[in-house]
């Protein structure tokens, strides 16, 4: 008799079936590695995280600054997050010069603190083992933000966005990295103009119940 390419399929795939149950242990009666379950898990949980961060704009300014989150997570995937960054700014060598020379001031106001909330979105989840001893568990995250940013008394509207990299710890502890664009929307005589600049945040806290043995 014949057998057809659709009779073969179900036959192959009736074996595989069967097949499944024996790869779950080894010969021995060891069990093999399977699927476990989230080391930090984030639904439900809140978060507080103290940071440090730089601004790096294409102006006359240095600005580096100190802060913090905090956060919920609805979710595994999606969470809140208020920021608030008190930021210390001072003239870079270029405006100290133009400043001296010709009684010059950059038209930027300097930035002094910065407000946003917004969202975190996890959009993986994994780990990896580290000089052969230490397992780091993480979650690849989006990020975007928007609120409002103080500069010499003047409230600036600004949207920062881009990527972040949360890192698990025992009891609790987290580590994130978020390397985020900004752009600030500052009213000078000649109109709005917008700011672009660069965020990265580097952050180190805690979420209640987040954390277990590694």
């Amino acid at each position: 008799m014949a057998i057809t390419a659709r009779t073969a399929l179900w036959i192959a795939l009736a074996l595989l079936v069967m097949a499944v149950p024996s790869v779950a242990s080894a010969d021995d009666g060891t069990e093999r590695d399977t699927l476990q379950e989230r080391f930090a898990p984030k639904d439900g949980r809140f978060f507080v995280h103290g940071s440090a961060t730089a601004l790096v704009r294409d102006d006359f300014y240095h600005s580096i600054g100190y802060g913090g989150d905090l956060g919920y997570y609805f979710n595994e995937r999606i969470g809140i997050e208020l920021r608030v960054i008190n930021l210390h700014s001072r003239l870079a060598h270029a405006g100290e010069k133009m400043r001296e020379e010709h009684d010059f001031v950059p038209d930027l106001r300097a930035p002094d603190a910065l407000a946003t909330v917004g969202t975190r979105i996890s959009w993986g989840y994994g780990k990896v083992l580290t000089l052969g001893q230490f397992v780091v568990h993480f979650d690849p995250q989006l990020t975007l933000h928007g609120g409002l940013m103080l500069a010499e008394r003047r409230l600036v509207p600004t949207t920062t966005a881009g990527i972040g990299f949360l890192t698990h710890w025992q009891k609790g502890i987290q580590i994130k990295l978020d390397l985020q664009a900004s752009v600030h929307f500052e009213q000078r005589t000649r109109g709005t103009i917008p700011a672009v600049g660069f965020l990265p945040v580097f952050s180190i806290g805690w979420s209640p119940g987040a954390g277990g043995d590694l």
